[in-house]
C-alpha cells in the first residue's frame, strides 16, 4: 500500500500488469487472475478461435488459387496477431503461391517471435521455400 495526500492506494505490481499483456500464455491467465481477483473467461478468447478456425474453413473450400491465396494470407496474419500460430500456420500451409507464402510467412516469424513464440516462428519459417527469405526469417528468430 502506498499513501498519497493522506489516501492510501494499492501498490501496482508491473511485472503482473506487463505478464497480462502476454494473450494467451498461461501467465497472462493468472496475472489476469490477480489484477482482477477472479478467474477470467476464456470465452473472449474461444470465440476469437473458432471465428479464425472459421474463416480457415471457408477460404479452404475456394476454388480460385488466387483469391484463396490472399485469404489465407490475411487470415494467417490476423492469426498471428493474436497469438494462435496453429491457425497461422494451417494457412500458410494450404496456400499455392510460394511467393505470398514467403512474403505471408516472414511477417508471420515476426509477429510470432515478438510474442516469445520461437518454436512456432521456426514451424512457420520451415515453409518458406525462398532459400533468402527462409534465412532472414530465421536471423530473426536466432536474435
Amino acid at each position: 500500500m502506498t499513501r498519497f495526500n493522506g489516501e492510501i492506494f494499492a501498490t501496482t505490481r508491473w511485472t503482473v500488469v506487463l505478464a497480462a499483456g502476454s494473450r494467451g500464455t498461461p501467465q497472462a491467465d493468472v496475472a489476469l487472475e490477480e489484477l482482477f481477483g477472479e478467474p477470467i473467461s476464456a470465452k473472449a478468447g474461444d470465440s476469437s478461435n473458432d471465428l479464425l478456425r472459421q474463416r480457415l474453413n471457408a477460404a479452404s473450400m475456394m476454388n480460385d488459387s488466387s483469391k484463396r491465396s490472399k485469404t489465407l494470407a490475411s487470415l494467417a496474419i490476423d492469426a498471428a496477431k493474436m497469438g494462435n500460430a496453429k491457425i497461422a500456420t494451417e494457412s500458410l500451409s494450404q496456400m499455392s503461391d510460394a511467393e505470398t507464402i514467403a512474403r505471408t510467412g516472414k511477417q508471420i516469424v515476426g509477429m510470432l517471435v515478438k510474442q516469445g513464440l520461437r518454436k512456432e516462428a521456426l514451424d512457420v519459417a520451415n515453409l518458406i521455400s525462398d532459400s533468402s527469405t527462409r534465412d532472414e526469417a530465421l536471423s530473426e528468430i536466432a536474435k
